[in-house]
């Protein structure tokens, strides 16, 4: 069953507490599949775009910087008082290196630099994050999963931090 669009507004953080036996787990699904540099980074959406395509895809590219106003307004969104103390305990890892950067770099100026991605002609991230089969779960909860066609014409923007 599909949630309201209230509801869709708001962002919930959603962190799995470890097993019993403490074995970690997570980090990031995508460097098990592909290098992590930018060569790699824009082949990989522009490869998806082209994977869910209609008509002939656009893929658009844009760095925003998100400063005052607007940037208390995107972290008021992105609800990141709940965000942050994770972030925190990230950093404190052995991985955690490039968070702490980011946070101390976030602290000290006050800025976040963002990275926008917008496909065009393509199916798109539909779908609830939560239940069923959609492309949108497959992204955020199953990365290794992979859901092949839908109905719509255009992803939804992904905005994410850029160090």
């Amino acid at each position: 069953m599909g949630r309201t669009a209230r509801e869709d507004d708001r962002i919930d953080w959603v962190f799995d507490r470890l097993p019993a036996s403490g074995a970690r787990r997570g980090g990031d699904p995508a460097s098990h599949a592909f290098r992590q540099n930018l060569t790699s980074f824009v082949r990989e959406v522009v490869q998806n775009a082209n994977d869910q395509r209609i008509g002939a895809p656009e893929v658009h590219f844009r760095f925003l910087e998100l400063t005052g106003d607007k940037l208390e307004s995107f972290l008021a969104a992105v609800r990141w008082t709940g965000l942050e103390p994770h972030l925190k305990a990230a950093a404190d890892t052995k991985g955690g290196r490039q968070v702490a950067q980011f946070l101390a770099d976030f602290d000290h100026r006050r800025r976040l630099l963002v990275l926008l991605i917008e496909d065009r002609q393509t199916y798109g991230l539909t779908g609830d994050e939560l239940e069923g089969d959609s492309h949108f779960r497959a992204l955020c909860g199953r990365p290794s999963a992979s859901i092949r066609r839908s109905s719509s014409g255009r992803s939804p923007p992904c905005i994410a931090p850029c160090a």
